[in-house]
């Protein structure tokens, strides 16, 4: 992989074929017209939510406090790293910022209502990112349970470093989470302590305020910001990856079914007490 190519929002179609079923990474712009795009920034979660509390480093946050040292962070002095943290869970008017759903996200089973919520990814499946210069996701790792991953960057650029599939052995995953390299900053690698690094092929890309980087299931990837940042991250699974969710996520025969059975419920609009008695 020499280069991630950037183009311009496709069919769903057409991203299944050309991207998706053959796990090529790629960055899309103006991905959907998410009104996420033009009206938030570092300023809007200031004066929206200035005395809404974050979780960051294990300790609840003002987020109006955490802005001003956004702003304030530099290469030298970088502040911690809002990551990973559920929209829906925190921010949940912000949600409908981020419709419609982008063509290339369809179809993702993870956002079908009929599944139950402990189906999905952290219990949610769009998650909020804001940092500074000098902050980053340094880690190189895969994103658990095989999920192919959406980032959009809304406002601020990051620059990504990419490892394909077949680099794994050359980028060390740890025994007890092999999804999480032992390289934590691959801008400064001990060559001497991880030898096999230097065969691999990283690529790197700089994705810019309103272009989304399409990460499938299996792809490394770590990540450092250039400017202040917000960003969203969208996991989906459906055809091509469900089976490997399932098995990542240890759902037995089981439970399957009976998860199965309650959506099938739901759809229909049954009590599955009511329905029980016929069920024999």
């Amino acid at each position: 992989m020499d280069e991630i190519k950037k183009i311009n929002a496709i069919s769903s179609k057409a991203f299944y074929e050309e991207y998706l079923i053959p796990r090529v990474p790629v960055v899309i712009r103006n991905v959907a017209p998410w009104a996420a795009l033009t009206t938030w920034s570092l300023e809007m979660f200031r004066q929206r939510f200035a005395d809404r509390t974050i979780p960051l480093l294990g300790e609840l946050k003002n987020m109006g406090e955490f802005i001003n040292e956004v702003e304030c962070s530099t290469e030298e002095n970088p502040v911690p790293y809002l990551k990973e943290l559920p929209l829906a869970e925190y921010f949940p008017e912000l949600m409908k910022d981020l419709e419609p759903t982008a063509t290339a996200m369809t179809p993702n089973w993870l956002a079908n209502n009929l599944i139950p919520k402990k189906m999905g990814t952290r219990d949610g499946f769009c998650e909020l990112f804001i940092g500074g210069p000098g902050s980053g996701f340094f880690m190189l790792h895969y994103d658990a349970h095989y999920v192919n991953t959406f980032i959009t960057q809304i406002q601020g650029a990051k620059d990504f470093t990419i490892v394909a599939p077949d680099d794994t052995p050359n980028v060390y995953p740890r025994e007890d989470r092999p999804n999480m390299s032992q390289l934590k900053d691959l801008s400064n690698v001990n060559l001497q302590q991880f030898p096999l690094y230097e065969n691999a092929n990283p690529t790197n890309v700089r994705v810019e305020p309103g272009e989304t980087i399409f990460v499938p299931w299996g792809y490394w990837h770590a990540s450092r910001i250039v400017a202040p940042s917000i960003a969203v991250a969208i996991s989906t699974a459906n055809a091509e990856n469900w089976g490997l969710f399932l098995e990542d996520r240890s759902y037995s025969e089981n439970t399957i079914k009976k998860i199965v059975k309650k959506s099938i419920f739901k759809l229909a609009g049954v009590s599955e007490k009511i329905s029980a008695p016929f069920s024999q």
